[in-house]
């Protein structure tokens, strides 16, 4: 991607973060973070630390679902990648109502063992989170909606670009994310929008043994081939083997869509990951069920911060 693409991708989210300020009536600004004269107003470690703070605070749900960015992670997205967010100015002080991460990948060089189709290049909408029991509602839908929308103008411009979602097999709420996203695009603009699963990923260690549940790899895409309606219901259960239960629960409904053989990668640090596209993508994301069957729930993650209060008021 060329300079002038790059500069037209940032104006792109700008334009779409002002129009749903406006939405707003200017109560609620959205921004991108890296462009925004608020946060430029004070040290860049005070705004990544209140980044890396606010993910740790509100993302107390089932940790295997996210990988909660701390100072170094946030700091490297920020160099990287456009971050958009959603705030407010109270008595002075900004007060973050939400945010996301848009990752572009380019399969040359370096292949993203997560979607490792060479040549591809390619966005992701990261993390994105919203303040829980806050009293402005829709802040992550209209953060999707902004990131979906400013993308889809890009590709307008640079038409190799394509737009993944992942999702946890169990995340229903991820899948209905995008669901949704396709769903605002089609309304928007009358175009035959929708998301197709391709795939999905596993992470495995030296033994093949799983370390976190397979992950749905799911593609923005607009086309005349609609896919046929077809139903079908991913149902897990809690077992010792759960993982592994997930797997073997997406293959067989998955057998029918012919499963090519694994993109083997090794990702430092993480493991093995075993990509598996489908040579039939014909699945409509919106004719996908999941069934967690309280799968989902559990592990839920204590914030370090709350952690480290704790042990400050002991002391």
């Amino acid at each position: 991607m060329n300079n002038q693409c790059l500069q037209n991708r940032y104006e792109l989210f700008i334009r779409e973060c002002a129009k749903m300020t406006n939405q707003y009536n200017q109560e609620v600004i959205f921004s991108v973070l890296q462009c925004d004269e608020n946060f430029q107003k004070q040290e860049l470690s005070k705004t990544i630390s209140q980044i890396s703070e606010f993910y740790d605070l509100e993302y107390t749900g089932n940790a295997d679902y996210i990988h909660i960015p701390n100072f170094n992670t946030v700091f490297e997205n920020y160099l990287r990648y456009p971050i958009l967010i959603a705030y407010q100015i109270n008595d002075r002080q900004i007060d973050i109502l939400g945010m996301t991460t848009i990752k572009d990948y380019h399969n040359i060089a370096n292949i993203n063992p997560y979607y490792p189709i060479k040549n591809s290049y390619y966005y992701e909408i990261t993390g994105l989170i919203a303040k829980k029991n806050s009293p402005v509602k829709g802040i992550g839908k209209h953060l999707n909606e902004v990131a979906t929308i400013a993308i889809r103008e890009h590709q307008k411009l640079f038409p190799q670009a394509e737009l993944v979602y992942v999702a946890d097999c169990r995340n229903y709420r991820s899948v209905n994310a995008a669901k949704y996203g396709s769903s605002y695009v089609r309304q928007l603009d009358n175009s035959s929008t929708h998301v197709r699963l391709i795939g999905y990923y596993t992470v495995v260690d030296a033994n093949n043994n799983l370390l976190e549940a397979p992950t749905f790899v799911l593609k923005f895409e607009t086309t005349k081939d609609l896919p046929t309606k077809q139903d079908i219901i991913f149902s897990y259960q809690i077992s010792d083997n759960m993982f592994e239960d997930m797997e073997t629960e997406i293959r067989s409904k998955l057998a029918e869509f012919s499963i090519k053989d694994p993109i083997r990668t090794i990702d430092e640090g993480t493991g093995i990951v075993n990509f598996y596209e489908l040579e039939d993508k014909s699945i409509n994301i919106d004719d996908i069920q999941i069934i967690t069957n309280q799968t989902d729930l559990g592990n839920d993650r204590i914030p370090k911060t709350k952690i480290l209060t704790k042990k400050a008021v002991n002391i």
